[in-house]
């Protein structure tokens, strides 16, 4: 069921070196009355909840649209994933389980060199990932020397197809990651993807 009208993306004849960052947001009470009035979601008061928990973008191409995925983030009423091909993508409610292999890939980094203070580059990491169906994930930051520096995300599970969760460049204790390289894994589906990024502060 497409919740909004679909947006037309393009960069020209542009090539992209890595994936865009594409952000969906959406009012909560907007899409819950507009899922059950569809018949989607079951009551007003649950309806913007349950709703947010089966959003997904899709790309269309061809007449026919495509299931990408995305990450839904209720607390901040948007739908998040990087993209690497320009088309026209629309908001969906979907209404049943989608399904595919048991896989974990495609984890990249929007930008791989940020500054958490604002100093230089992005204040915030984009980690996109895809997964072959909905599954918990685990998002880890380490430093060089193996330490633990933040968890990101602790097994909340995230729909089949492309999702991007973000890390503010802050550790356990809310300070700010020192500058030099560290270590992201992603966990999922008994898989684990790792790749190194660096912080400038």
């Amino acid at each position: 069921i497409q919740l909004l009208g679909g947006y037309d993306i393009e960069w020209g004849g542009a090539l992209l070196m890595k994936p865009a960052r594409l952000e969906f947001s959406y009012a909560t009470g907007g899409a819950g009355a507009a899922a059950a009035s569809r018949g989607a979601a079951g009551s007003d008061a649950g309806g913007a909840r349950q709703a947010a928990e089966h959003l997904a973008l899709y790309r269309s191409s061809n007449g026919t649209w495509e299931r990408i995925g995305g990450t839904t983030d209720p607390s901040a009423d948007r739908v998040s994933l990087a993209i690497t091909a320009p088309g026209t993508y629309a908001l969906f409610v979907e209404t049943g389980v989608i399904s595919g292999p048991g896989t974990l890939s495609s984890l990249a980094f929007t930008p791989r060199v940020f500054s958490p203070t604002g100093a230089f580059a992005d204040r915030e990491l984009g980690i996109s990932f895809t997964l072959g169906r909905a599954a918990p994930v685990t998002v880890r930051v380490y430093s060089r020397s193996g330490r633990l520096i933040r968890e990101v995300v602790a097994g909340q599970t995230m729909n089949a197809g492309a999702n991007l969760v973000r890390w503010d460049g802050r550790d356990r204790n809310g300070g700010y990651a020192a500058d030099g390289m560290y270590l992201v894994t992603v966990e999922a589906l008994g898989w684990t993807e790792r790749k190194t990024l660096a912080v400038v502060r």
